[in-house]
């Protein structure tokens, strides 16, 4: 029993990530597999019928991007990113505050629903607050990827977010009316 077989190759301690490099590649894999849960809840839902889900659905994933990056110190290099990042938040926002609110009860509002409906906004209101949170999301995600010091991490972390962003276009193209 004096030879050991060796199924895996020795750990390489200076290849490996900074514990607090570690830590962040963990919440951002976190932060990955809980949107990616919210965006296969999605699939179900229809746009004319589950606008108000939907609406919330994509509000929780910006809610816990937003979250995660108020918890997370950024360098001074990262104010633009960031910048970039909360303007295009305010813009989802609006959009979701387009699709939530019915009409006024005053003389525009009387007008809008008149022209446009009563209460339920249009498929197509409804998917662009979609592709405004996407934007939202991409946003975050570059700042995110600042963060990656390792090579190799920031390559990984781009790959798995714009497989995300991919998928998250393909779905908010795809939902049934």
């Amino acid at each position: 029993m004096s030879a050991v077989l060796q199924v895996f190759d020795p750990i390489d301690a200076s290849a490996a990530p900074e514990p607090e490099q570690q830590d962040w590649l963990m919440c951002l894999v976190e932060l990955l597999a809980q949107l990616e849960t919210i965006r296969c809840e999605l699939a179900g839902f229809r746009i004319g019928t589950d606008h108000a889900q939907i609406a919330g659905h994509v509000e929780t994933m910006i809610h816990l991007t937003d979250r995660l990056a108020r918890e997370t110190e950024f360098d001074g290099a990262q104010a633009g990113l960031q910048s970039d990042a909360i303007t295009k938040v305010g813009s989802f926002y609006s959009a979701l505050n387009g699709i939530r609110k019915p009409p006024g009860k005053g003389m525009f509002g009387k007008m809008k629903a008149a022209l446009f409906g009563t209460g339920t906004p249009s498929p197509a209101a409804v998917r662009d607050c979609l592709f405004v949170a996407i934007s939202a999301l991409g946003a975050y995600f570059v700042l995110f990827a600042y963060r990656l010091i390792a090579l190799e991490e920031v390559a990984g972390w781009r790959d798995a977010a714009n497989t995300f962003l991919t998928d998250f276009k393909q779905l908010a193209t795809d939902l049934p009316e």
